[in-house]
């Protein structure tokens, strides 16, 4: 079963370096991702027609409006500190400054 994250942010707040870091985590696991640079999607049906077979799909969202999230899909809202927001329950992260 595919795994969804649905990324919601306003232009430049890193939606898509973000999609580009986690995707590089899941395609090191052996996981064939969708919706990364240069195909970014906006929506599920999108998503599945263009790309279908990927084991990770990643949405961009201007705001939570247009999300349409099903259960076990992730939603993650970009901010000074990102929210992640699981179906079941809301994991905060704390916002990581690189050293150096």
């Amino acid at each position: 079963m595919a795994m969804f994250f649905h990324v919601v942010g306003r232009g430049g707040s890193g939606k898509s370096t973000l999609i580009l870091a986690y995707a590089e985590y899941f395609e090191r696991k052996g996981k064939r991702c969708a919706g990364q640079d240069p195909f970014i999607f906006h929506n599920r049906a999108d998503a599945l027609r263009e790309q279908p077979g990927a084991d990770v799909y990643f949405i961009e969202h201007c705001d939570m409006r247009t999300v349409d999230q099903l259960p076990g899909e992730m939603v993650i809202q970009m901010s000074r500190s990102a929210q992640i927001l699981p179906a079941a329950g809301t994991l905060q992260l704390r916002e990581v400054q690189a050293n150096g």
